[in-house]
């Protein structure tokens, strides 16, 4: 989870990932990331590259959110 952990904060400096983190629901832990990309069809490459998810320890869903950020 720190490989997962650092992938994120690198991707959190580049401008990717807005925000990030575990939801602390304990009856069900899971986390949840905000990211920001040009085109959806990026998305499936991030997640494939995160090394939780490489690891097999996690499993992902995403879906596209319309929202108006600051610039």
């Amino acid at each position: 989870m720190l490989q997962h952990i650092a992938y994120w904060t690198d991707k959190q400096n580049q401008g990717i990932a807005l925000v990030f983190g575990p939801v602390l629901n304990p009856t069900a832990p899971h986390g949840l990331a905000i990211i920001e990309v040009e085109n959806k069809d990026q998305v499936p490459k991030l997640i494939a590259e995160d090394p939780a998810v490489i690891a097999g320890v996690m499993t992902t869903e995403f879906y596209s959110m319309m929202a108006t950020l600051p610039k």
